[in-house]
């Protein structure tokens, strides 16, 4: 089939989200469909291909549409390519497919009180007899809030989000590692540097746990100099900033860690809906996960794959780091393999694959 994936951002933006859909793109092109992707002009000087490269995504065609007209050129985009499917994230270039007569599914992870009246649209066009053929999201708060505004709950699906499991897990042999040997443990966080994320939670245990060097691996800029200033100002010579890094040289600084930190803070209202990125990519790293226990992580893992602490509370983070490095070789072996189990079932072509079947599409044979 040919597949149409829209993404209403910057094709070079760092986030989340723009991880999400180069990564689902990538998923259905995986499933052997042919994959256009579409986003917003760059904000920098580079190129769609190489930008394709740095998530690991080089079989992707991808191009650019004007921020003005994305959802018109979506439709016409759609009709020109004789799309079979489109997946958007994208209010604008979903509503647009889907009243040009394409088989299209939305994904949004929008706020239960996000006043985009965008939002309510595509709801109507998820009636039972609307022309939009589904909407996913990630996590039942979000659903429950898009069938309060009007869509039909038989097209409204959670769809957690994915992993790459061929570029996050360890090969063997492993790489040379991105730190000198000191003695001395290793955490690390993959992501970016917001306050709700759990970055004062980690700066409170690298202050309890000085035989352990934590390292915080992304970020925008004006976060990093912030987070720096603070890391100064009370002298954690534990703390690394590594920056932010392309998407492939990410799992390079999982695979050697004693310790991976999902710490997200319990509150922030998305403690009750979050499915981050990193969390599958985690669990196919290898190393011990260390989560909060927040409501919604609890949706996707359990202490089969991850350690648990206090959300929040820096001494249960510090305890828990504690307990993985007290575990024995079999306990480690046991939790690893949990995980990467787990991990294989969130990979980005079993999400493709899930997408086209709330549309009723089949893989090609």
């Amino acid at each position: 089939m040919k597949v149409l994936a829209l993404g209403e951002f910057p094709i070079d933006s760092p986030r989340a989200h723009a991880v999400n859909v180069f990564k689902t793109a990538g998923g259905f092109a995986r499933l052997g469909h042919e994959v256009t992707l579409a986003c917003l002009p760059p904000e920098q000087a580079r190129s769609a291909i190489d930008l394709g490269g740095s998530f690991g995504e080089r079989g992707l065609r991808t191009l650019v549409l004007a921020k003005d007209r994305y959802g018109e050129d979506a439709a016409v985009l759609a009709r020109s390519l004789g799309a079979h499917a489109v997946y958007a994230r994208s209010f604008r270039g979903a509503s647009a497919c889907a009243r040009a007569g394409f088989c299209t599914i939305l994904e949004t992870h929008a706020h239960p009180d996000d006043a985009n009246p965008l939002i309510r649209e595509c709801c109507a066009m998820a009636q039972a007899d609307g022309a939009l053929g589904g909407i996913a999201t990630i996590g039942t708060v979000l659903r429950e809030a898009l069938i309060a505004r009007g869509a039909d709950p038989g097209r409204v699906h959670v769809v957690p989000d994915g992993v790459d499991v061929e570029l996050f897990a360890p090969p063997a042999p492993l790489p040379d590692p991105m730190w000198r040997s000191d003695g001395r443990k290793h955490a690390v966080y993959a992501g970016h540097l917001y306050e709700y994320k759990g970055v004062p939670t980690m700066l409170d245990a690298a202050g309890f746990l000085p035989a352990w060097v934590f390292h915080f691996v992304g970020g925008v800029k004006e976060d990093i100099d912030s987070v720096a200033q603070r890391v100064e100002a009370r002298g954690l010579s534990n703390v690394r900033l590594e920056g932010h890094r392309p998407h492939t040289e990410v799992p390079r600084w999982l695979w050697h860690a004693d310790a991976l930190l999902l710490p997200p803070l319990p509150t922030d209202p998305s403690a009750r809906w979050t499915s981050p990125v990193k969390l599958g990519e985690y669990l196919a790293a290898g190393p011990a996960v260390i989560a909060s226990d927040i409501p919604s992580l609890g949706a996707w893992v359990s202490d089969r794959e991850v350690i648990w602490f206090r959300a929040g509370d820096a001494g249960s983070l510090a305890a828990a780091l504690g307990r993985a490095a007290a575990a024995s070789a079999g306990e480690r072996s046991t939790r690893k393999s949990a995980a990467l189990e787990l991990a294989r079932t969130y990979d980005y072509a079993n999400r493709a694959r899930r997408l086209l079947g709330i549309l009723g599409l089949k893989e090609p044979p």
